[in-house]
């Protein structure tokens, strides 16, 4: 009779800490919603701002240039957007870019207030690629001959990135060498070409991820802690390369 009474215990104790969870996941995302449907307006409102006039002042815009630039490009592009944990800490990350493939924004939450994690995404300064096991690559160039790559990743319950691995190709020696280095952990050291190529394809994994349009009623349902509406049309993106559905 013990043994019964002991295991009932253990059920009732199990189920009464699962509504819990469920509980705090919504509140986290409610919250987080909230500072995120904010970002995703601005930048709704930016694109259709900078459509209908090709002179905006971008340097007082609180929006990444590479995306007001990219905009005024093509305006027939439309704000995307994905809201997901990418580290699986039970915190969702906000991805924002156009469907023309880039992604120019990205932030977590922490501390009742939306943190932006990457600057700058865009021509030559870096970019934002989703690979396997979390890692997100960031690629930079500084000129035809000399460019990089840093591999980074958000650990759990952090609010910034870590820089796991950064790989630099520069072939603008005047004897035609080319130099490869790697910098882990603040160390940099040079390396062979073998080993830069080895090294890159070890992280270079990019991922599928499904964005999804931005609208007012995505507005609306972000925030109420709701990442996505029925029927909303959706764009699945791989290395910049973009398939509707």
């Amino acid at each position: 009779m013990k043994k019964l009474i002991a295991l009932m215990l253990s059920v009732v104790f199990i189920f009464s800490i699962i509504p819990a969870g469920n509980a705090h996941a919504a509140d986290i995302n409610q919250q987080a919603g909230q500072a995120y449907a904010d970002i995703v307006q601005e930048y709704l409102n930016t694109f259709e701002t900078v459509k209908n006039n090709p002179d905006y002042d971008w340097e007082k815009s609180p929006v990444n240039t590479e995306f007001i630039i990219a905009s005024q490009y093509d305006v027939n592009q439309h704000t995307i957007y994905r809201i997901m944990d990418y580290n699986n800490d039970g915190i969702p990350e906000l991805f924002i870019g156009l469907s023309g493939g880039t992604i120019y924004d990205v932030y977590t939450f922490d501390k009742g207030k939306a943190v932006q994690l990457m600057i700058n995404i865009g021509y030559r300064a870096g970019t934002c690629i989703l690979c396997k096991n979390g890692i997100i690559k960031d690629m930079w160039s500084g000129s035809a001959f000399e460019n990089g790559v840093k591999f980074h990743k958000l650990q759990k319950n952090k609010n910034k990135l870590t820089t796991i691995m950064e790989l630099t190709y520069d072939s603008s020696s005047a004897t035609g060498d080319v130099i490869c280095t790697k910098k882990v952990n603040g160390r940099k050291a040079k390396i062979s070409t073998k080993q830069y190529t080895r090294l890159y394809k070890k992280y270079d994994k990019p991922v599928s991820e499904t964005f999804y349009k931005a609208d007012s009623k995505a507005v609306t349902s972000i925030r109420q802690g709701s990442f996505t509406y029925p029927d909303q049309k959706k764009w699945t993106r791989k290395t910049g390369r973009k398939t509707y559905s």
